[in-house]
């Protein structure tokens, strides 16, 4: 019996992680975008000695900068780098989904179907292609899924086990708060380890878990503390983020839109979790075990897909990427609607049972549509094949006012004006060019965005400081980014500049123009 249930999960193991290599591999040259490039610098910083938030400014915790370092210090500076760290966590999180798919539902195609579902759609064309790749949003579902799979297990547990499971799934789901504060919402899991009856059993769980959650936040906080940041710490991620919540709005889409977002990319996910809930509803009552376990996954799926929606609406700027965290729910829903119903037609019509993948393929149809079309756009299989070089490819790559092959234009150029261990600044918000460049930046402030007067209860001490690191570190050369006003800044880097007289008087007594390429304005030292 253990030999034939390992044969159907060995099985998943080598398809997951070859489909996985194909999908990844496919787009390992794709560039970064802007925050990738942002992350990727803090990643670099802190591996040559600098303390995020007092030497390196983030307005993020620091987890997907840890990420990102320990790619970076594992398989270097190459943006493939990065690809391989969301590779290797997405097949992680799919093995997870395939096993969690397999123990509640009883069947193994299924689970596969599910955990290839997620490897298609993460980090993928769903979310914003190049632009939602290695966001924090994918980095979640590692331990979601883990805290997931310890939250049922610990059901057909009493006592001590049960306390001990939900305790690290607790600790699980507050980790996540280590790599974006939306993810608060998502103590709403606490709910999934509630027993099925029993207020005195109810509460040492409910303890244990919440205890598991403030555990990573409470680390952190201590050791920033230990390490003398915490100020800052606090300044960059809670201060600043209060004021960032106040002065930014953005225009919501229509309340439908908000809710079941980019349904002919999901199809293939949202059909199936359709399913599922209609068996759920249908059978409350069954006494079957399989059905039973079916159940209670689809009950914590929804939960979790109502707690990520959550936290999309929390942040209330509904950009594409982050959606990702609508993907778990989805699939863990999928995987149970693709059991229950490839499971009820075995019984009854076994012939049937191949239809159910048919169809599958076929609510795939509209998105590989939009994959091909992606591919198109930016050329990446004409690339394989040799019909266009890789600068053709990089300058398809453009998001609003971002154009990745500028900035890798006036980083090479950077790299052959400026000295080996001369510092420059930019003013804006391209933080790749002191990546790709190597040269450090003059001050803490990576890009200009926290040093704008709307963020009054941090403004006057992030200006200072400003000035200071400039004083303290003349750059080599400044470098003004123009055009480049957005839904966020609506001032492009210029104007912005001209109404701080500080900065504006330290330009122009100490800089000349030097050259410009596209919307880079480069000013070396007089």
């Amino acid at each position: 019996m253990k030999s034939a249930s390992r044969a159907p999960m060995g099985l998943a193991i080598v398809l997951i992680v070859a489909f996985a290599a194909l999908r990844f591999g496919f787009f390992i040259h794709e560039p970064p975008g802007r925050d990738q490039g942002m992350f990727s610098y803090l990643g670099d910083g802190i591996l040559h000695g600098k303390r995020l938030y007092r030497d390196l400014w983030d307005h993020k915790p620091p987890g997907v900068v840890w990420l990102y370092a320990l790619a970076i210090a594992l398989l270097g500076r190459a943006y493939a780098a990065i690809h391989a760290l969301q590779a290797v966590l997405v097949i992680a999180t799919a093995l997870a989904i395939a096993g969690v798919v397999r123990r509640t539902t009883g069947m193994p195609g299924a689970a596969i179907a599910a955990a290839l579902l997620y490897v298609l759609h993460a980090g993928g064309l769903a979310f914003g292609g190049f632009w939602g790749t290695a966001q924090a949003e994918l980095f979640m579902d590692l331990p979601l899924v883990v805290a997931v799979i310890l939250l049922l297990a610990a059901r057909d547990r009493e006592g001590r086990a049960a306390w001990l499971r939900i305790g690290i799934a607790g600790m699980c789901v507050g980790s996540t708060l280590l790599l974006k504060y939306s993810a608060a919402p998502l103590i709403g899991l606490v709910v999934a380890a509630w027993p099925a009856r029993g207020m005195r059993a109810g509460l040492p769980r409910v303890a244990a878990f919440l205890v598991g959650f403030a555990l990573p936040s409470a680390c952190l906080a201590l050791g920033m503390a230990l390490s003398g940041t915490w100020d800052d710490f606090v300044r960059a991620t809670v201060w600043f983020n209060l004021d960032y919540r106040s002065a930014t709005s953005a225009a919501a889409p229509p309340l439908l839109g908000r809710v079941f977002y980019a349904p002919d990319r999901l199809l293939a996910l949202l059909v199936p979790g359709a399913v599922a809930l209609a068996f759920a509803l249908r059978q409350p009552g069954a006494h079957d075990d399989r059905a039973a376990r079916s159940r209670v996954l689809v009950r914590v799926a929804l939960l979790l897909w109502v707690l990520a929606l959550t936290e999309v609406f929390w942040q209330g700027r509904y950009w594409v990427y982050h959606y990702q965290v609508v993907l778990l729910p989805l699939t863990l829903l999928a995987g149970a609607g693709l059991g229950s119903l490839s499971s009820a037609l075995s019984k009854r019509s076994p012939g049937l049972v191949p239809a159910t993948w048919v169809g599958l393929v076929l609510l795939l149809l509209p998105y590989l549509g939009h994959l091909a079309a992606y591919d198109r756009r930016h050329g990446l299989s004409a690339s394989w094949r040799g019909r266009i070089d890789a600068a053709t490819m990089e300058a398809t790559y453009t998001w609003g006012d971002y154009q990745f092959a500028q900035t890798k234009a006036i980083a090479a150029q950077v790299a052959e004006q400026v000295p080996a261990g001369e510092r420059i600044f930019v003013w804006g918000f391209e933080p790749y060019v002191y990546f790709l460049a190597q040269r450090p930046s003059a001050s803490r402030f990576q890009n200009d965005e926290p040093l704008m007067p709307r963020y009054r209860s941090v403004h006057a001490i992030f200006a200072r400081e400003l000035m200071e690191d400039l004083e303290q570190h003349p750059p080599r050369l400044m470098i003004v980014v123009t055009n480049d006003a957005n839904d966020v800044e609506p001032e492009d880097s210029v104007r912005q500049l001209l109404a701080w007289p500080d900065l504006r008087r330290f330009v122009e007594s100490r800089y000349a123009p030097a050259w410009r390429t596209g919307d880079f304005l480069c000013l070396a030292r007089r």
